[in-house]
């Protein structure tokens, strides 16, 4: 839930950036929540087998097609990027694939800055400019890290689908 929450603090503050309604912040909210579910399954793998449970779930309020986007978003919340050769991200339309591509970043982005699951980062304030997006960290008191090391390793996907260096800040 810490992710979800974090993932939203995110997508609000950067709607001017990736132009995506609320009903993707929906798809985005079950991804967050979802996104560790393959853990059952497999540590290593977990962002596949998590896809193929969400993808063969029935997950109520939602139809077929969104099931598969939120399958999509929370596949790669970790490790590749989306692309075509996967036959899941491939299976969705180009629309649907845009919506994958921007939610994982934003996921990939909330869920680096909880690496430790200890809720180190509170809250989230963003700015940018043409270049840049710089995600200022309000902490727990206590310095986070692995958080941050983490959010360097995994920022690529974010940078590439907006065109902005990612830089962070802490407080």
């Amino acid at each position: 839930l810490h992710v979800s929450n974090l993932a939203e603090q995110i997508f609000e503050q950067t709607y001017h950036i990736h132009k995506l309604d609320e009903e993707n912040k929906e798809y985005l909210n079950a991804a967050s929540i979802l996104h560790d579910i393959g853990y059952h399954i497999s540590h290593s793998q977990h962002h596949k087998h998590g896809q193929y449970i969400i993808q063969n779930s029935e997950l109520l309020g939602f139809n077929e097609n969104e099931i598969k986007i939120i399958g999509n978003i929370s596949r790669y919340h970790r490790k590749s990027h989306p692309k075509l050769r996967h036959k899941e991200f491939s299976s969705l339309n180009s629309q649907s694939r845009e919506k994958v591509e921007k939610l994982s970043a934003i996921l990939r982005i909330a869920d680096s800055l909880d690496r430790t699951h200890q809720k180190l980062v509170e809250k989230i304030s963003i700015d940018n400019n043409d270049k840049e997006i710089i995600f200022n960290l309000y902490c727990n008191g206590k310095y986070p890290e692995v958080e941050i090391w983490n959010l360097e390793r995994r920022q690529k996907l974010f940078e590439e689908i907006f065109d902005l260096k990612v830089r962070i800040k802490c407080s």
